[in-house]
């Protein structure tokens, strides 16, 4: 919390916001970076949304990559089930979603060795 007694003064505010501002003018130019990054992966062939699960992927540990793979499969499972049973009967069917348990390491993805 901050020290309400501490005087304020105009330089400390200004220099605050203008540290600030910085700070988001280097976002902004980072992420502009990371477009272009995206716009060349994709110029040289590859799919730049599969490449941005990739990165998600890998700044998760291996156990929450494990569970929301587990989740992802169970739902695709569903809808092809789905799919399938609206095709024969008309029908609909219910699912129980369940990620399985595991052991292992909370290393990242690519950086277990």
């Amino acid at each position: 919390m901050a020290d309400l007694n501490a005087p304020i003064t105009g330089e400390m505010l200004v220099s605050i916001v203008r540290r600030i501002e910085r700070l988001h003018r280097d976002k902004r130019e980072i992420e502009d970076d990371i477009k272009d990054i995206y716009a060349e992966a994709k110029s040289k062939g590859f799919d730049a949304s599969v490449i941005r699960q990739l990165v998600k992927m890998r700044a998760k540990d291996t156990i929450e990559r494990r569970e929301a793979e587990a989740v992802l499969a169970t739902y695709l499972a569903a809808i092809e089930i789905a799919k399938r049973n609206q095709a024969v009967s008309g029908g609909s069917v219910a699912f129980a979603a369940c990620a399985p348990a595991h052991v292992g390491g909370r290393e990242k993805l690519g950086d277990a060795a």
